[in-house]
């Protein structure tokens, strides 16, 4: 899940004009793109068109030049993600999911997973005993959402509560095969509504991780994540 990890954490910074931040991400993407894994063309855009706007043009032109040979839309796609808003956080995509679906719980919720608010609510969890309820509820609250007209909501919500559910398996490796008996079905919602929004709006590599990260989930499982819209019509029915 690098790429949808760094995209996140990328724009923050170069949102904020934390161009050593930025870098630093971008760096670290370029060095996994190395052994194998992700876009090439995306992360060298990323880190030229970063460069171009921290005012170093020379030493953005090598990226960017490689960059447009691997693809003729990388560098635009970034630099026009360079211009996006400010990325909005947990706190307000929980506010605004509560409201407009009318879920209960919701204002709890915010307190528990939204305190001293940084990108991901699984570096928050501190009690193991109710972090399964606090990792449901983002999961019944993006399948809630319309992921038509607020994906990005539905995105932020399923993906925390994936990465609570991947968080406390960690560490409780003893106790796993009881505990995913009662959790696998609110954590493969989480997956699915992950699946629906990257179709929507992701890209390659996006759905790719997604398709990734769906695949290890039901081999460490057992547990299917299948949508029923995904399923194409059998012939004769």
């Amino acid at each position: 899940m690098i790429d949808m990890a760094a995209d996140t954490a990328s724009a923050l910074e170069a949102a904020k004009g934390n161009w050593p931040s930025a870098l630093a991400v971008d760096d670290l993407v370029l060095h996994v793109v190395e052994q194998g894994w992700g876009d090439p063309a995306k992360a060298l855009a990323r880190k030229g068109v970063h460069l171009r706007a921290a005012g170093r043009a020379a030493q953005a032109q090598p990226f960017l030049a490689r960059a447009a040979e691997l693809s003729a839309t990388a560098v635009e796609r970034e630099q026009r993600t360079l211009t996006q808003p400010y990325p909005r956080s947990l706190d307000e995509v929980l506010r605004t999911a509560g409201a407009a679906t009318g879920v209960v719980g919701v204002a709890v919720l915010r307190r528990v997973l939204t305190r001293g608010e940084s990108y991901s609510a699984s570096a928050r969890m501190s009690d193991q005993a109710t972090a399964p309820a606090h990792a449901r509820s983002p999961s019944v609250l993006a399948a809630a959402v319309d992921t038509e007209t607020d994906a990005d909501a539905a995105w932020r919500l399923s993906l925390e509560s994936h990465l609570l559910y991947h968080a406390i398996l960690r560490n409780r490796p003893a106790s796993s095969r009881a505990w995913l008996s009662t959790q696998a079905d609110a954590w493969a919602t989480a997956l699915r509504v992950m699946v629906r929004v990257s179709r929507l709006i992701g890209s390659e590599a996006m759905q790719s991780d997604v398709r990734a990260t769906v695949v290890r989930f039901t081999e460490e499982t057992a547990f299917a994540v299948d949508d029923p819209r995904d399923v194409s019509p059998r012939p004769g029915s």
